[in-house]
């Protein structure tokens, strides 16, 4: 049986997701434009193992 995910658990979520910097340096990063994960560790500064946990957290 599928988990129920409650508003709640859900808001939390994304609370703890864009309350890490490196999240929000990737949103402010393609805010305008889409990018690659090349794009985005060359041009964020942050590390590429880091990029991908990132950027699977935000998928």
């Amino acid at each position: 049986m599928a988990q129920r995910i409650t508003n709640r658990e859900n808001n939390n979520v994304i609370l703890e997701v864009i309350a890490d910097k490196d999240v929000r340096t990737i949103l402010e990063s393609t805010q305008s434009v889409p990018k690659s994960a090349r794009q985005i560790i060359s041009e964020c500064n942050i590390a590429e193992s880091t990029a991908y946990r990132k950027l699977n957290r935000l998928a």
